[in-house]
């Protein structure tokens, strides 16, 4: 994963991609020191994912595969805000209901990511449904359409990719590794 994403980067800061030094923030947000070349990825089991940005842009990526075996009902409870839960009650069939939840995790997850937080206890004070997204913890508070939130689904996984500024995430390599 770090080779594809260096291979990336380099052709973003037109380098070779050995020489470039990546570091993380005291909040794990990686970062390359003196280079102004936003990005993030995320990882789970066998799926990865990684976006890269343009300069002075709040970046964020989260990538969940779609679990069967998920207590998404009391996680919810516990994580989500009113809006969010009554949301994926709202769905007749228990596959819609688990997507939405999964939908809303990766989008607090890359929301966390683009501000450099990281996930926090806390979650229920990130909300993060369609055109209104906000966030109220500690020093950090955001909301409406400061950011905009991507989500696809592919195969049996969910990317959402927070954005501080409107764009089109475009899929260079997207595949994926079943075991």
């Amino acid at each position: 994963m770090h080779a594809l994403l260096r291979i990336e980067l380099s052709k973003h800061l037109n380098t070779k991609a050995r020489s470039i030094e990546i570091r993380e923030s005291g909040n794990g947000k990686p970062f390359i020191p003196g280079k102004d070349l936003p990005f993030s990825l995320s990882r789970t089991k066998n799926l990865f994912a990684f976006v890269v940005g343009h300069s002075n842009q709040f970046l964020g990526v989260d990538i969940e595969q779609i679990k069967p075996e998920i207590d998404f009902i009391n996680i919810s409870r516990n994580y989500y805000g009113a809006n969010e839960q009554k949301l994926i009650l709202s769905f007749n069939n228990i596959a819609d209901q688990k997507r939405t939840f999964f939908e809303i995790w990766t989008r607090k997850e890359a929301l966390l990511k683009a501000l450099g937080i990281g996930i926090i206890t806390e979650l229920s004070k990130a909300q993060v449904l369609e055109g209104k997204n906000i966030v109220e913890i500690k020093e950090v508070h955001i909301n409406d359409h400061l950011f905009k939130i991507t989500t696809t689904l592919r195969k049996e996984a969910l990317i959402s990719i927070a954005s501080s500024i409107d764009f089109v995430p475009e899929f260079k390599n997207l595949s994926f590794i079943l075991s």
